[in-house]
């Protein structure tokens, strides 16, 4: 026997099939957080879907009430499909959000499916701690940079020694690892050279912290 298939989003006319298909959002599903700038798989589970499925992202509002922009992430992909791997905009903002994924017949949203919570959508950064302004370090010891990186996701960062005038620095680690904090243990050299770079022998300096997967999100000691 036939079935009506109605609509989960949207006030669309259902369409009567003989065999109903279906969509199942199966991730995110709920509770992830995903990095803006960053490569996420969408997937899903269809069953008789045998026209084009598009993908889309909704803040919580507009996913449970159907009145609300869409963002597009994936339009008319084949039926046979199951994921999409989506690289998150850097300009959508930081908040919750769910994954809508529906199928058309004619033109006409039949059926749909959207994750069952939301998840939430990051906006990386880091703040230097330590140094800051003010402090002293002596040459031939050792001190502790310190700084906070939320949402990086264990990428890599890049610490720089720069000079008062920020023209030349001195690359203290290349690729220092980090959750959403990090440290380093840095034996200060007796003398600051590297090739043609040269550094006064005392002054005042600056920490920079830099994402190596995104070389924007960085942060300066105050002072």
């Amino acid at each position: 026997p036939s079935a009506k298939v109605t609509t989960q989003f949207g006030n669309f006319p259902a369409e009567t099939l003989t065999v109903p298909p279906s969509l199942t959002v199966l991730s995110p599903n709920g509770g992830e957080e995903w990095q803006t700038d960053s490569t996420h798989r969408i997937t899903w589970e269809s069953v008789n879907t045998i026209n084009p499925i598009s993908v889309y992202l909704a803040d919580v509002v507009t996913a449970d009430t159907g009145s609300g922009p869409l963002y597009n992430i994936a339009i008319d992909l084949p039926p046979s499909t199951n994921f999409y791997d989506w690289i998150v905009p850097s300009d959508i903002p930081a908040g919750q959000y769910k994954v809508i994924v529906q199928s058309y017949v004619l033109g006409k949203y039949s059926f749909a499916d959207k994750s069952d919570a939301p998840f939430q959508i990051v906006a990386p950064s880091i703040t230097v701690i330590s140094p800051n302004g003010g402090e002293q370090w002596i040459k031939g010891t050792t001190k502790e940079i310190v700084w906070l990186s939320p949402s990086l996701n264990g990428s890599n960062v890049q610490i720089q020694l720069w000079n008062s005038t920020k023209t030349q620095y001195w690359l203290i680690c290349s690729a220092c690892p980090t959750g959403n904090s990090g440290s380093h243990f840095w034996n200060i050299p007796t003398s600051f050279s590297a090739g043609s770079v040269v550094f006064q022998e005392s002054g005042d300096y600056t920490i920079r912290i830099v994402s190596m997967n995104n070389i924007s999100v960085l942060d300066d000691s105050d002072a």
